[in-house]
């Protein structure tokens, strides 16, 4: 609240919150967009990462990008979200990217062809139930050689 006590010092005030105003809008940064969509697969931007939220037709292969970029601004994909990419019966194999920590629950549930999951990442910490349940019977991992003993933990019961 604005209390104005002289004529003089009114004009001085809408004047100086005219300035405040117009700094303001030039200065504003649009907001972030919901959505982003990249061959095929559509991420979600936050303030510092983004995640998988879905793709879009029924393909036999999909790429996850590492980063995303938007307003030359990197944004590292750090998370596939549940139900991302449930029931796309063509999707054969997949690559979940190096910086990827958490797989959503039912993520590739119900993915039919699925057979290969490769993971390159090697700070992913959580795979959520059923992820990769009713997938192909010969659903095979790749994981890298550090991580094999704990992803082999990590993942058991999710397919």
């Amino acid at each position: 609240i604005l209390v104005i006590q002289s004529t003089d010092t009114l004009g001085k005030r809408l004047v100086y919150n005219i300035h405040i105003k117009e700094h303001l809008a030039e200065n504003r940064e649009e907001p972030l967009p919901e959505t982003i969509t990249k061959h095929h697969v559509v991420y979600r931007l936050g303030k510092n990462s983004c995640s998988v939220t879905d793709a879009i037709g029924n393909r036999k292969s999909y790429t996850i990008q590492k980063s995303i970029s938007f307003r030359g601004k990197k944004y590292p994909v750090t998370e596939i979200e549940k139900n991302a990419f449930r029931g796309h019966s063509k999707l054969r194999s997949i690559t979940i990217p190096a910086l990827v920590c958490k797989v959503g629950k039912n993520a590739f549930y119900n993915c039919k062809s699925l057979k290969k999951v490769t993971v390159k990442s090697k700070v992913l910490t959580s795979v959520g139930a059923k992820a990769f349940k009713k997938c192909n019977k010969e659903l095979r991992f790749v994981f890298p050689k550090s991580k094999k003993g704990f992803y082999r933990r990590l993942f058991r019961g999710k397919y």
